[in-house]
């Protein structure tokens, strides 16, 4: 008889968003997904499993306890942003603000626009720096929208208060009430698969692969591979493998574990200089991170294997990337295998330059199911990582779940 697919997809963890990011709006991602999967009619062939939010101390395997604190008190206030913005993005927002003058006089924006549209980052317009500025309070817009002058926020954050201008994740209470029970649902499907009740489990809203020990960065609260993978570092011998195709770099994860040598990390993304603030036709300058050349450091040299990803990479080519890094992962000899299948490098998705489809999930997802059996006793945990294309998105989860389900007959 074949085990059941155990799978994490409760309304706690659906709840993981932002009433403000149409693209990651509460329970709309995890709900497409469960009905996606229904569709399938795969549902005697799975558990669906729940598990209670994560401890403080659960959190502080991976996390600094300031962290976790700071984290639990600026959600509380619903106010504000947790990260920093993105460099480019803040030093385009300095160039807009001097142009306006620091004086209390109104400046005609068009003439501002004439004066930087140029050298602004590729993928943000003029208009929607002006918006991003009001919207943060830095800057003041007249009436007919013609005029702007710099507020007295946007001249103490000239003067270096750079906490002034937020980042991406909004601190909301229900956001970090959302990540803690993400985190105890991969935390809970980690040892049971240690324990043997389970043999894979898969969780859809996870894989917050951006968080550092001591930050939060785009959309991630709390880094909950990571999380899973120190805890394992204390249950388990051996080697712990991490297998990342979110088609941003793991970047919370590599730097958590760049100098461990049981962490074997392969991450498959789109280059960084090409995404988002930049694009294709424009990239960016480095250095960025998820290089080819950022193999680990220290003891944990050689240990990882970044591979950045052209614009417009297809099925045939990203297929082939990918046998180049099985023998890396084999020879690990892996005793569990953490895999983020994250969706978000698909044709359809906004946040990349790629022309993925389904197929090259559920091919990776089929292989590393393969890897697990032949390498650690069939130990898989999977985690569903980023998407912002709805549809796609379940569509993705689903084959993912479907092709975990049919690798067990």
């Amino acid at each position: 008889m074949t085990s059941p697919l155990h799978i994490y997809a409760d309304q706690s963890l659906g709840a993981m968003g932002w009433e403000e990011k149409p693209w990651m709006l509460p329970h709309v991602r995890n709900d497409a997904f469960i009905e996606e999967f229904g569709a399938l009619g795969l549902g005697s062939r799975v558990m669906f499993q729940t598990a209670a939010a994560a401890t403080d101390e659960q959190l502080s395997l991976f996390h600094t306890q300031d962290h976790v604190a700071r984290m639990r008190a600026a959600c509380a206030t619903n106010r504000g942003c947790l990260d920093d913005p993105n460099p480019h993005i803040a030093n385009d927002a300095r160039r807009i603000l001097k142009s306006l003058g620091v004086d209390d006089a109104s400046t005609v924006l068009s003439s501002v626009k004439k004066s930087v549209a140029a050298r602004l980052c590729p993928a943000m317009t003029f208009e929607g720096y002006v918006d991003y500025l009001e919207s943060c309070h830095l800057l003041e817009r007249s009436d007919d929208n013609h005029r702007g002058k710099i507020t007295a926020k946007g001249k103490a954050f000239l003067s270096g208060d750079t906490a002034l201008l937020g980042g991406v994740t909004y601190a909301r209470v229900g956001v970090e009430r959302a990540a803690r029970h993400i985190v105890g649902a991969v935390l809970d499907a980690t040892r049971r698969i240690v324990d043997g009740q389970f043999d894979c489990a898969f969780v859809p809203i996870a894989g917050f692969h951006h968080a550092h020990a001591d930050q939060a960065r785009m959309y991630c609260l709390y880094n909950d591979p990571a999380v899973a993978i120190t805890w394992l570092l204390t249950q388990i011998e051996g080697n712990v493998a991490y297998v990342d195709i979110d088609i941003h770099q793991g970047d919370g994860v590599y730097t958590g574990f760049a100098h461990e040598p049981r962490v074997r990390i392969v991450d498959l993304h789109e280059d960084w200089s090409t995404m988002f603030p930049f694009t294709p036709d424009q990239p960016g300058r480095g250095p960025f991170t998820g290089r080819a050349s950022d193999t680990g450091l220290g003891r944990g040299e050689g240990t990882k294997l970044n591979v950045p990803l052209a614009p417009h990479t297809t099925d045939a080519a990203y297929i082939d990337h990918w046998n180049a890094t099985e023998q890396f992962i084999r020879d690990a000899q892996p005793k569990f295998i953490v895999f983020e299948s994250g969706a978000d490098g698909l044709a359809a998705d906004p946040t990349s330059n790629q022309c993925l489809t389904g197929e090259a999930i559920s091919h990776v997802t089929r292989r590393v199911k393969a890897l697990a059996q032949e390498c650690a006793g069939g130990r898989l945990l999977v985690l569903g990582g980023g998407g912002y294309d709805v549809e796609g998105t379940s569509k993705a989860w689903a084959s993912v779940a479907q092709t975990l389900i049919e690798a067990e007959a």
